[in-house]
């Protein structure tokens, strides 16, 4: 089992994938892209998060996100 997390910043977006021992299985940088709009991002996102599961061949079991400043629910 693993856990991916998810850093996005006001230009980047940094994804990790680990084990359960917290060994770093696999990394990706994204850009953000605001003038794309917000589905765009998210989409971008979540194509990243599944390379990572792919490449690092493991069930992922947990996604943790931080992303500063204020954040719609909706």
């Amino acid at each position: 089992m693993s856990a991916i997390g998810i850093d996005i910043g006001g230009s980047q977006v940094r994804l990790v994938i680990v084990d359960r021992s917290r060994r770093l299985l696999g990394r990706s940088t994204l850009r953000t892209m605001p003038e794309a709009g917000a589905a765009d991002t998210i989409g971008r996102i979540v194509d990243a998060a599944f390379e990572l599961q792919r490449e690092a061949a493991a069930a992922v079991e947990a996604i943790g996100i931080g992303v500063t400043g204020p954040v719609d629910p909706e």
